[in-house]
Formats: structure tokens, sequence, C-alpha cells
């Protein structure tokens, strides 16, 4: 990224300069409601939340109505569409490689964001929210409508119930950020792992430490540096930065039954000897 006086720029696969809005010089002060500058700032946001992207593949068939030839989503062995993803969301993971992860993971990281969009601002915060939201679902109907073919009923009935799962999945995190490391295991166990009982619980370690360690980044990052829309997401979270030895683990082992063995009881002491007058207390 290169900044020209004002204005905000970007360079593209060819080496051209994309000039995105003019850059204020105190945001805290800008009209955060210009659509030139807020669209494509949190258009880039919203790209960097996709970090499970799917390719689904595509093939050929013959419609049984009119016996033309048209494509159509590839499906597996069990009647689901085949997709293509790598990433340590899929490799490490084990995600399955569908929509519906995608959208897990966009939605996971777009909390994150979301966290950090709060600092901001009210006008700002409300207005940036909504377009990030929105991002999200003009991206879902598109892949749902010319990928996937499927029609504007049933894209309606998807896009309403993934209305309700982002609601609920800034509850459920919110939550699990408020009440500690727990609560929020718990969370991306729900929305991540889908519940499964199955699932490794060192997958769910993992990606919990991810999510703490990019909120307390995400919180570092200065409201100008936010306002480019650059700031992007840190490498996935390594088996060792999770499984620390406990310091108890390199104590010696000692038993109940040897210290019953090694200690010697004290000897019930006397009335008069605790101070006690008359004998019985």
């Amino acid at each position: 990224m290169l900044a020209t006086g004002q204005r905000v720029g970007v360079r593209d696969e060819h080496g051209e300069v994309q000039v995105l809005a003019p850059l204020p010089d105190d945001i805290h002060n800008y009209k955060w409601t210009t659509p030139q500058w807020s669209w494509g700032v949190l258009e880039r946001l919203f790209q960097d939340c996709e970090r499970a992207k799917v390719t689904f593949q595509m093939e050929e068939y013959v419609d049984e109505l009119d016996g033309k030839t048209k494509k159509r989503v590839k499906r597996d062995e069990q009647g689901m569409h085949d997709g293509l993803g790598s990433g340590w969301w899929f490799d490490a993971l084990g995600l399955p490689k569908t929509f519906n992860t995608w959208a897990t993971v966009c939605m996971l990281h777009m909390w994150m964001l979301k966290v950090r969009i709060r600092q901001l601002p009210k006008k700002m915060c409300d207005h940036w929210s909504d377009l990030l939201t929105n991002h999200f679902f003009w991206e879902a109907e598109r892949t749902m409508d010319f990928v996937h073919k499927i029609d504007a009923s049933d894209r309606r009935k998807s896009l309403e119930a993934y209305s309700q799962i982002w609601r609920g999945t800034v509850v459920a995190y919110d939550e699990g950020l408020i009440k500690g490391d727990d609560v929020l295991a718990a969370a991306v166990w729900r929305q991540l792992f889908n519940a499964d009982a199955n699932v490794d619980p060192l997958k769910i370690a993992l990606v919990t430490a991810y999510v703490r360690r990019e909120v307390a980044r995400l919180g570092r990052i200065e409201d100008e540096v936010l306002a480019r829309g650059y700031v992007g997401f840190g490498e996935p979270v390594s088996e060792a930065d999770v499984l620390m030895q406990s310091p108890l683990m390199a104590a010696p082992f000692e038993s109940g039954s040897a210290r019953q063995t090694t200690d010697t009881p004290e000897e019930p002491k006397s009335a008069a000897e605790n101070g006690l007058k008359g004998g019985v207390a």
C-alpha cells in the first residue's frame, strides 16, 4: 500500500496504482457515511475475513426438461457439492470444504473485526458494522445464485437462516470474550465444529488461542491504519503454542499412602494442655 498526499492507493497485480478514496487528516471528524470511502474499505476488510475460500467444480449435464446441455456444481458420492480448498482451516482442522465452512469461518473473522470497530466513534461504528454485514450477505447471495444455481425462494430462506446464525455468532463469541477461554472454546465448538462430540479438543484449543491473539492484535491497531482497510489476520496458531507442559509434571510424584507412612501423627493433647479447665469442655 502507498499513500500520496491525502489519498490512499493500492497496486494491483499489474503494478498499477488504484486510488481508493481520500484519507482524512482526523478520522474522528470525518463523515464516514461517504459511500465512496466506506464501501471500498469495508470490502477490503471483508476480503480479509474470507480465510476459508472454497471453489466448486462444475460439470455438464443434460436438462431433462429441454434437452439442453447445461453446467452445474459437481456433487460427491453423498450428493453434496464437491468443493476444493486448501489451507489451515481445511488441512489442519479438517473442516469440510463446503459453503457453510466458508460462511462460519468468515463470520468468526467478521466478529473479530466487529470487536475492533466498536472502539471507533459511534456513528462510524454503526455504519461500518452494517457495511461489513452487507458485504457478507451480498457475496453469499451471489455465490448461491451464480455458482450453486439456487432459486430466489430458496436463496431467501437460506439468507434468513444465515442472518440468524450471524446474530447468534456475535452473541456467543461476545460471551466467550467476556467470561473466559472455556466459554469462548465452547462457542468455537458450537459455531465452527457444529458441536461435534468427536472433534479433537486440540483443534478447539488452537482456534481459541488464535482468536484471543488476533483480538488482542486488532485492539492495538491505530484507527488511522484501520481506516485504510489493511489489517489482515495473522498466521495460524501451532500446537506448540497451546501444548505447554505444567511445571507440576516435573515434580516428584508422592502418593497418599506414602505420606501416611512417613508422617507421624501428633499425639492428642489433654484438656489441661489445651488450656481447658474442668476436664470436659
